[in-house]
């Protein structure tokens, strides 16, 4: 189980896209990590749990993920969450 002093963001799926999202100060989302708010692990975890329930026409599979903030820099902890964050790892090719 987390430590309660860790911090942690809330992220989803965006549905328009799939692409991640995060949740901000100002309640809304944003596709930046940079831009989202951390919380304590259970008060994200409540959160996250709220917005499955309230906010399913614009997010899907909302969930917490541990983060470090350095500097007013948020850093994610796993591999996983900087890839999400940063985008494709590969070059997308076009169809044609």
């Amino acid at each position: 189980m987390a430590e309660s002093n860790e911090l942690v963001v809330v992220t989803a799926r965006w549905l328009a896209d799939g692409a991640p999202v995060y949740l901000t100060e100002q309640g809304g989302w944003s596709r930046s990590l940079q831009e989202a708010k951390t919380l304590a692990t259970s008060d994200g975890e409540a959160e996250a749990t709220r917005l499955s329930k309230e906010d399913q026409r614009h997010v899907a599979d909302p969930y917490t993920f541990p983060v470090a903030v350095k500097d007013k820099v948020i850093d994610a902890l796993s591999t996983r969450e900087r890839i999400r964050s940063t985008g494709p790892t590969t070059r997308i090719r076009r169809p044609d």
